[in-house]
């Protein structure tokens, strides 16, 4: 039985509100981020939106806000099965209205990331606070545009540490490979860079060693 059709309401609302419980709820696989995020009323909302503004209201200061569409939210279990309701997960936002995939980096690093340092001699832990969707937004851009990585990349899907950090190095050389590629033919270079002859996901194959001899 999949892990998440064992989670109950208030187990994933435990999750929901305690930043150190079960990290690997958001980490392992995008469809078990997911169902944490869902209430009981089948809602899948943000971790902003599940603790704060629970109303929408939007500060007027900012024209950019993070969240680029209304809220979908249903009071009855009955209207999250409307043709509406669906499509806006399909559609790949949330019901709060932010983007799906920001939201789940978003929910990815809250879960899991945490600084260490030691203060007068003791050692102190702590967690990121929650982004806005405002800040998230920059930040996620960042992310995407600077590490070549995507959400689906982060998920170790029950990996050994070792396969899934094989993994994502794997597909960011692919995608800056492709990146260079794409250049290259923009400004009429004519060269390709050379591809890797060890499978990855999704793309061409990347002989890095063959690039750096070439002084590619």
């Amino acid at each position: 039985m999949p892990i998440s059709s064992q989670l109950s309401i208030a187990t994933r609302s435990a999750i929901r509100t305690h930043q150190a419980l079960a990290p690997a709820a958001a980490t392992t696989t995008r469809s078990l981020a997911l169902k944490v995020l869902t209430t009981n009323r089948r809602n899948v909302l943000c971790p902003y939106h599940q603790e704060m503004d629970k109303k929408g209201v939007t500060d007027s200061k900012y024209l950019v806000n993070g969240v680029p569409l209304p809220r979908l939210i249903a009071e009855k279990k009955k209207e999250a099965n409307s043709a509406e309701h669906r499509k806006r997960l399909e559609d790949g936002f949330l019901h709060c209205g932010c983007p799906m995939d920001a939201a789940l980096w978003d929910f990815f690093f809250w879960k899991s990331l945490t600084l260490t340092a030691t203060i007068k001699d003791k050692e102190v832990t702590e967690h990121v606070s929650r982004w806005t969707p405002r800040d998230r937004a920059f930040f996620f851009k960042l992310f995407k545009q600077y590490t070549f990585l995507q959400v689906d990349d982060l998920y170790t899907k029950n990996q050994s540490q070792e396969e899934h950090e094989e993994r994502m190095l794997m597909n960011q050389l692919h995608r800056i490979l492709d990146c260079a590629n794409e250049l290259r033919e923009k400004r009429g270079a004519g060269k390709k860079a050379l591809y890797l002859e060890d499978d990855i996901e999704d793309g061409p194959k990347i002989d890095i060693e063959a690039c750096l001899s070439t002084g590619s």
